[in-house]
């Protein structure tokens, strides 16, 4: 998975447009979040779906079905398959992430008919005497899109009762869940985990993922400063309250090329007529793939003639020999991991030794910067001689 730099941060336009919404004090701590998202390509994603299907191991065929959102009117349950068993028809519109997973399903489908039906019917599901079921999707925040889906296939009788038998089991293959959502889509599921019964509905369901993770782990995905992050989340008013922490709550770190999950951050992705988001509609913009794809600074010629303002801060406390990052982390107000990535790209730029001490080249870069940084100046009308002062 890629990552964000300090470099790419600072030289993108569009970044700098959504970072101008945050105040002086904010700002560095949405770059921080910024540093700590991770983004999977497609390329990724498919491969990746490509061996997990296949490692499923099964004598009998497997169904093949793309998780999606069924139209409802509220309270209501739309049954998966129609009055002849076949699955509903896809709308028109596109689907966002689930087109990409409709494709993929076909592709692997394409390579062994003999063992994968792309979204049967009940009808050629008894036919070919499918035993396992395996729902497709990129990412499982709070489980409620997985729960209403499976709720929907339910509704067919047939399958309700080959569930209840034990006939069929449920694969559910993502590249990402939490382990609370896992909770939630296995409690939802008609039956009992009672060890009496014959086939307990734990054991009827599977989960494969590439990444697992705690929903309540911030710290996890956001690391030390996770708790600025999350202040700095909920205090944006002008998103929606229910998704400023990600839809559940979940304040999920992963992005995927084709689609923007709902449970990232909602500054993220929510737009208003006061907010502007970095990736509206839910979607990643080509400019941000083509500056994840991008190579590094190289170092030399004029590329520091026109540094970020944290660049020029670091070289000021490097010059007067502070080369702890921890230090540097605690004078500048940021988090080690920016730090570190900012180190890396002064170090590339010939600004900063391997060892932690300016160059030439530093010191003639710093020079030509230092008017980006708004020196105090000592306010001498509140200044008194020590010979003035009695009793001392």
């Amino acid at each position: 998975m890629k990552k964000l730099s300090v470099a790419k941060i600072a030289r993108s336009p569009e970044i700098e447009k959504w970072l101008d919404q945050f105040s002086t004090v904010q700002r560095p701590i949405a770059e921080s979040l910024l540093l700590h998202l991770r983004f999977v390509s497609r390329d990724e994603y498919s491969e990746w779906l490509r061996l997990a299907v296949g490692s499923i191991e099964s004598d009998a065929s497997f169904a093949l079905f793309a998780i999606r959102k069924l139209d409802a009117q509220e309270g209501q349950v739309v049954p998966y398959f129609d009055a002849g068993g076949n699955p509903t028809f896809r709308p028109p519109q596109t689907l966002g992430s689930e087109d990409l997973v409709y494709s993929l399903i076909s592709n692997i489908v394409r390579g062994d008919s003999s063992r994968f039906l792309d979204h049967p019917g009940l009808d050629q599901m008894r036919e070919e005497g499918v035993r396992n079921v395996v729902l497709i999707d990129d990412s499982i925040g709070s489980g409620d899109r997985v729960t209403s889906f499976m709720r929907s296939m339910m509704q067919s009788k047939s399958l309700l009762s080959w569930w209840s038998y034990g006939l069929i089991r449920f694969t559910i293959v993502s590249y990402a869940r939490t382990r609370e959502g896992e909770k939630v889509v296995v409690r939802s599921m008609v039956g009992s985990n009672h060890p009496k019964r014959i086939f307990p509905k734990a054991t009827k369901i599977d989960f494969k993922s590439e990444r697992v993770y705690a929903g309540s782990d911030l710290k996890l995905r956001w690391e030390k400063r996770y708790e600025d992050i999350l202040h700095l989340c909920e205090s944006v008013k002008k998103v929606d309250r229910m998704f400023r922490l990600g839809y559940g709550g979940i304040m999920a770190n992963l992005v995927f090329h084709h689609s923007v999950p709902n449970n990232i951050p909602g500054i993220l992705h929510r737009s208003s007529q006061r907010w502007t988001a970095l990736f509206p509609n839910r979607s990643l913009p080509e400019w941000i793939i083509e500056l994840l794809e991008e190579e590094g600074w190289s170092a030399g010629g004029s590329a520091w003639e026109k540094l970020s303002l944290p660049m020029v801060e670091l070289l000021l406390y490097v010059k007067k020999g502070v080369r702890n990052w921890a230090v540097l982390a605690q004078r500048m107000g940021r988090d080690e991991d920016y730090i570190e990535s900012l180190v890396a790209q002064a170090v590339d730029l010939g600004l900063i030794s391997d060892k932690g001490r300016i160059t030439i080249s530093g010191m003639d870069a710093y020079y030509a910067n230092t008017r980006q940084i708004k020196q105090k100046a000592y306010d001498y009308s509140l200044y008194f001689p020590s010979s003035w002062c009695a009793g001392w």
